[in-house]
């Protein structure tokens, strides 16, 4: 029974992996959060100059897909006070899983990006598109 307790336990604490993005800065560097509305891209390479941050790594639950986890690198962003994230790859990950005891566990869609500045902020074309989506790459 206190088997069964732990078991559980460390199933329900797992969970916390899920739905959060981590910021690892390059340097010490901060800078002010954006306000919801400012839009973050999500590209491969752009081609205005740019300074990088640091690096972005988004966790949400697999059933929830990629929208997810790009809508939780785009708030980390906003909060960092980044432009855009580049570089962007996805990947699953395996959270969890006691498959030695038993044939537990379960995967979450994860994503890892660069989060960006632009040196001296593009001017976009009137009626351009303001989000440049990265594909998902498996």
């Amino acid at each position: 029974m206190r088997a069964l307790g732990i078991l559980l336990l460390t199933a329900a604490v797992s969970g916390c992996a899920v739905d959060q993005a981590v910021y690892v800065p390059y340097e010490t560097k901060l800078f002010p959060a954006r306000s919801e509305a400012s839009p973050v891209l999500l590209c491969d390479r752009p081609s205005e100059p740019y300074e990088e941050m640091g690096a972005i790594m988004a966790y949400g639950r697999w059933f929830d897909g990629y929208e997810r986890v790009n809508e939780l690198l785009k708030e980390r962003a906003r909060e960092i006070g980044a432009d855009a994230v580049i570089n962007v790859r996805y990947r699953p990950e395996k959270v969890f899983g006691l498959s030695f005891i038993v044939s537990l566990g379960y995967s979450v869609a994860s994503a890892q990006g660069v989060a960006i500045r632009w040196v001296q902020r593009p001017v976009r074309p009137e009626g351009a598109a303001e989000f440049f989506p990265a594909t998902p790459r498996r």
